[in-house]
């Protein structure tokens, strides 16, 4: 129950974020008003997923992770969107793209929503893709040259963690022989590398660079000169 109710919370954001930008040109009020009242009962609803959360045994359940940090990370997120969105509708409200605004945060909030719970690396791995394409969309709805200028350069940046992330991901995957939880993923990669050597995708064990280092600094390690410097007398010969 808890982890379809998390599942509806994201699903539920980013219909609504696609539904206000198809009717954001035919009445603008009223896709920004769908925004509001989508915030406001998904606020309401991850505060009933954060008392689900503390009672069940299944804290990750499927698709998604109901944990303290991810459910109160959750909460904190939509009163953030809440808020901003309450004031946003009164300062855009002459403004003529004010229902894309709108539609970008709900479908950076959803985004951020599954990224914060999610159980899975994919799953995770696609939250964080769509945050930084929501991001963008948030950059460029002003409709101005100078926001799509902004919105293509900060595009090209995401491109760049995101590509690093997805391969990352990928990676993790490949090297626990198909794990499929985050946290077991994160488990195994642990296991693997151990607290006394960094792992490579090879299979093969690395000594850590400060362990280098203090090998190369050991007494035994570094030749010491023996040249003895000349001793002065200690007092002048009488003449």
């Amino acid at each position: 129950m808890s982890s379809a109710l998390a599942s509806l919370l994201v699903i539920g954001l980013l219909s609504t974020a696609a539904v206000s930008a198809g009717l954001g040109r035919r009445n603008p009020r009223l896709a920004v008003d769908l925004v509001r009242v989508a915030l406001a009962l998904a606020l309401a609803g991850a505060i009933a997923l954060a008392v689900a959360a503390r009672s069940t045994d299944h804290p990750a359940d499927g698709l998604v992770a109901l944990d303290g940090l991810g459910t109160l990370l959750s909460i904190f997120v939509l009163a953030t969107a809440v808020v901003v969105t309450s004031f946003a509708s009164r300062a855009l409200a002459a403004h003529r793209h004010a229902e894309r605004f709108f539609a970008a945060s709900a479908a950076l909030v959803g985004s951020t929503l599954a990224l914060a719970l999610a159980n899975r690396p994919l799953w995770m791995a696609a939250g964080w893709v769509a945050v930084s394409a929501s991001t963008v969309w948030v950059i460029g709805s002003d409709g101005r040259r100078s926001s799509r200028r902004a919105a293509r350069r900060a595009a090209r940046a995401f491109a760049i963690g995101d590509a690093a992330l997805v391969a990352a991901v990928a990676l993790a995957i490949t090297s626990t022989h198909g794990v499929t939880s985050t946290a077991d993923v994160a488990a195994a990669v642990g296991r693997q590398g151990g607290s006394s050597g960094c792992w490579s995708p090879s299979g093969s064990w690395r000594v850590p660079w400060p362990a280098r280092r203090r090998s190369r600094s050991s007494p035994g390690s570094r030749h010491r000169s023996t040249r003895r410097r000349p001793c002065r007398p200690c007092c002048t010969p009488e003449s």
